[in-house]
């Protein structure tokens, strides 16, 4: 079994080369995101159900399909990219040449099994959850490749959640170190680089305050919210690769059993 350092090295090294690769590939999903970010920054009362409708003139139906139209946009862009994302990922532990266009191609041929199995897998780990918690949290570690192995190897449904399970069974401890370590470590990171930013341009607009009116302060609000979330997307591949790399090795461990 590959070692944590390893892991950490590795994703590292992949991210690092091909960032220029990752950035093109994670476009679409950055962009939404932004815009997302931006048009929050100026609904200041979205949290608040009530305060919405009434900001966009007390129709509850405008409200449900507005809700629906995001959260179906959000989930299909990111489903696409997630699979591009793994696609990729494997793509360059392997040596191979990194294809954007590629990686899309297999997301859009692979779209559906992999929402499929993501349902799936949400209403087990939901009903484990339901019932006694324990199961619940036992099933997330068990299907934990559900969506690699549909992604990557062409398993869907049923097939892909009871491979991951062969894989992952009796070996929840390891799973949780190669997974939990690195993911800290590249999350600690990220939320770092966020701090960071958000405090420089937190000082840059109170220095301008005073010069600042309503919408420079509402613009200022954006770009902090936009930076943050730019910055979030950006270290995506870095949780994708841990993820491939992780199962990677399961998945030679097992055929070697």
């Amino acid at each position: 079994m590959i070692s944590i350092e390893s892991i950490i090295k590795t994703v590292w090294r992949e991210f690092t080369t091909h960032f220029k690769e990752w950035m093109i590939l994670l476009a679409p999903f950055i962009l939404i995101g932004a815009a997302v970010n931006v048009g929050l920054s100026y609904l200041p009362r979205y949290n608040d159900p009530t305060k919405f409708l009434a900001t966009i003139g007390n129709n509850p139906v405008s409200a449900v399909i507005i809700f629906t139209l995001l959260t179906l946009l959000s989930v299909a862009i990111g489903i696409a990219v997630n699979v591009a994302a793994m696609v990729s990922a494997e793509r360059v532990l392997e040596n191979k040449p990194f294809d954007v266009r590629a990686a899309y191609q297999n997301a859009l041929g692979r779209f559906l099994p992999v929402l499929w199995v993501g349902i799936l897998k949400g209403i087990t780990i939901g009903i484990g959850l339901i019932l006694l918690i324990v199961p619940g949290i036992i099933f997330a570690f068990w299907y934990a490749f559900a969506e690699v192995i549909t992604a990557l190897d062409g398993s869907g449904g049923w097939t892909a959640m009871r491979r991951s399970k062969e894989m992952t069974r009796g070996r929840i401890g390891t799973l949780i170190a190669s997974l939990a370590v690195p993911g800290l470590l590249f999350g600690v990171g990220a939320w770092l680089a966020q701090l960071i930013a958000s405090i420089v341009l937190g000082l840059i607009g109170y220095a301008l305050q005073s010069a600042t009116s309503g919408v420079g302060a509402t613009i200022l609000n954006a770009l902090v919210a936009l930076v943050a979330t730019a910055i979030g997307y950006i270290a995506l591949p870095l949780g994708i690769l841990t993820l491939v790399v992780v199962y990677r090795a399961f998945r030679e461990t097992a055929k070697s059993v």
